[in-house]
């Protein structure tokens, strides 16, 4: 007998998935922010420690703004910068050999650049979550089937593609 026909159907794609809930995102990302920057007073220069963790916040509040979609990759490079930068501003011990100036100099140099490349990237991440516009998770399976068949036939079509290979 087979247990084929007996098997619950399974439910469509709904198109409501999404991977990260945006309240929860943007409470966890407050509250981490409010003990970043309360952290200021212990760095051994809080203006270098500033100016590296305020931009090291903005991509990921872009990020979460912008509704979250697709991987964080620059979240996750401020994030690293965070550890890279500013952690050793906490520690202070290994800095005692530097002068204040150069340590803001290095400071306002890693947030100057972490401030243009979230800038860069701020038109990239797309629409709000105030717009009226239908999420992408919604669109991205008759896109990625048109995708799909759209390179199947150029690729059992071009020519070009044999030569390259061999």
């Amino acid at each position: 007998m087979s247990t084929f026909g007996t098997m619950p159907p399974q439910p469509a794609y709904s198109g409501s998935f999404r991977a990260v809930d945006l309240r929860q995102a943007g409470n966890l990302l407050r509250l981490i922010a409010l003990c970043l920057l309360a952290a200021s007073p212990f760095a051994v220069d809080p203006i270098a420690y500033m100016c590296i963790t305020i931009s090291v916040l903005v991509a990921p509040f872009l990020w979460v703004s912008s509704g979250a979609f697709g991987i964080p990759v620059l979240p996750v490079i401020s994030v690293l910068s965070y550890l890279y930068y500013a952690m050793p501003l906490l520690s202070g011990n290994t800095l005692a050999v530097y002068r204040t100036e150069d340590l803001v100099w290095a400071a306002l140099s890693v947030g100057l650049f972490l401030a243009a490349a979230s800038l860069a990237a701020w038109p990239f991440l797309g629409t709000g979550r105030g717009h009226n516009k239908s999420p992408p998770a919604m669109r991205a399976p008759s896109k990625a089937r048109l995708i799909g068949s759209r390179s199947v036939n150029n690729l059992a079509s071009n020519d070009e593609l044999y030569r390259l290979i061999f």
